[in-house]
């Protein structure tokens, strides 16, 4: 009983990204780790080095520890985000965009969360701007494609 009380507190340590790289090693880094909505499939070596490339924009735009909301539909980009945000020490959280202005301004506000990563082209395929417009006054908005324009060569070079 003592060695199980063990394993598991040791595996607790372990946060979400370790547990990524873990499987990525497990399963071999090329093997499928997401199929996205749309059929594209990425393997735990993509995911991994996305994590980092964005990691680092995420990281210049956040603090340590910071709470960072998610907002994006489910799949590869939001596999991504939350995985860069754990990769960089921020604690994600969830936001469902479904939920309406007033319900993610309460989340927001209870989850302590200042800045929300999202995707412009999400934004306007799913007709969310005036959604943003009435956030933006209580959040900051972190936008993946400034993101990925604001990677320098030692972002790509970690990725």
């Amino acid at each position: 009983m003592d060695d199980t009380l063990r394993r598991i507190a040791h595996r607790a340590k372990k946060s979400i990204f370790h547990a990524l790289l873990a499987a990525s090693k497990k399963k071999g880094a090329a093997s499928v780790a997401v199929i996205d909505g749309d059929g594209r499939e990425l393997t735990y070596a993509e995911i991994i080095r996305a994590s980092f490339a964005i990691g680092g924009p995420l990281a210049r735009a956040t603090q340590a520890g910071e709470k960072v909301g998610v907002m994006m539909p489910t799949g590869a980009g939001a596999v991504i985000a939350l995985m860069a945000a754990f990769a960089q020490g921020r604690t994600p959280a969830m936001f469902n965009f479904t939920a309406g202005a007033r319900n993610l301004r309460a989340a927001a506000r209870a989850a302590e969360v200042k800045k929300v990563v999202t995707a412009r082209k999400f934004i306007e395929i799913a007709k969310l701007e005036s959604l943003i417009a009435e956030l933006e006054p209580d959040v900051d908005f972190l936008y993946l494609e400034d993101m990925k324009e604001a990677l320098t060569p030692l972002d790509k070079a970690r990725a």
